[in-house]
This record gives structure tokens, sequence and C-alpha cells, in this order.
């Protein structure tokens, strides 16, 4: 099977970083940045403007997508998915200027994989849908990418977050809540 990953919100702990650079950085003091999002526009909703802008220039220069943390049970999850001989292809939707910063983040935490797990990475860097992406499964936490997949007739597995709550299980979209979740999906379907 060919499996497409999203990396923000299912394998890189993006609005966490998001949250620590705007408040141990940028000096931003809205309390609700002490806690994990609760809406998909939980942060631009919580700071100025100004703030949202200096987040997707300066602080993509200051590493927002080279540091911080990998979902808990992805890399194991991934290994095992290739392992099992899936092809994994990474989708993700990032500004050009984060395109080294992701390669190297990647490289960082699944390059020492072997085998070397992804089979090609998709950086869709101008609004690009990931539905364009060729594949027969999507592993994402944003529920439009989910949906747009599933319209196309293919399966989206929607990594449970607090943002996505609110969407349960439809045709074609199966919810998740972890990693070894994903793991049992595919092995099982």
């Amino acid at each position: 099977m060919k499996v497409v990953i999203d990396l923000d919100g299912t394998t890189y702990e993006w609005e966490a970083t998001a949250r620590w650079m705007l408040r141990n950085i940028r000096g931003c003091t809205d309390p609700a940045l002490n806690n994990e999002s609760t809406s998909w526009e939980f942060i631009s909703d919580h700071v100025n403007g100004n703030d949202w802008r200096w987040l997707w220039s300066e602080g993509v220069d200051l590493g927002l997508f080279r540091h911080g943390h990998v979902t808990t049970g992805a890399m194991t999850g991934v290994q095992k998915l290739k392992e099992m001989g899936h092809t994994l292809i990474v989708a993700t939707s990032r500004p050009p200027s984060a395109m080294r910063d992701t390669l190297s983040w990647l490289d960082h935490h699944f390059g020492s994989a072997n085998p070397y797990p992804w089979s090609g990475i998709h950086i869709l860097s101008h609004g690009e849908p990931k539905s364009l992406v060729n594949g027969d499964l999507l592993v994402d936490d944003k529920p439009s990418n989910a949906a747009e997949w599933a319209r196309a007739g293919r399966e989206a597995l929607l990594f449970g977050r607090k943002w996505n709550e609110g969407w349960d299980s439809t045709d074609h979209i199966t919810r998740v809540d972890s990693w070894k979740d994903v793991v049992q999906w595919i092995s099982t379907s």
C-alpha cells in the first residue's frame, strides 16, 4: 500500500513548537498559549497579526520547522509500516523558506532508520491540495484534507487531535488516536 503521511500534527508537534516560540522567543503573553490548541485557528486567534506574521517569517528562520518534537510513536510506527512493505510518502504544506529545515528535520529523526522509510517527499508550498499526491491512504490531522482525499474514493486516517474532535468517522475516513492505531488499522486492512 502507498501511504501518504502528513507531518504537522501527525508526525511533528508543530503547534507545540509554534506556541513555545511565540511565548519564549516572541514574548506573547496570552495565557491560552500555555494550552494545547483546541481549534484549527487556535494560535492565530490568540496572537495579534504582527505576531502571526512573525511566526511565519522570522519564526520560520529561527527554526519553526527545524526544531520540535516527533509525535509519540511516530518513529516506531513509520518503521513498522516500512518493515511491513508499505511505500511511505511525506506530504506536508510548508512555506518555501522551510524546505531545507523540513528535509533536515526528517533526516535527523528518520535518517538513521534502515531501510530509509521515505520513498518520496512532497513539500507543498503553494497551496496545492494533498489529494494531488499519488497514494492509497492518507494519514493527516486536518479534517478538510481527509475529506478531500475521501471524496476521491481513497481511505484516510484522521489523526485525533483536540482541534478535530468534532469530526467522526465517515465513509473512507477513520479516526485514529495514536501511531499504534495507525499501524493496527493498516495491518488489518
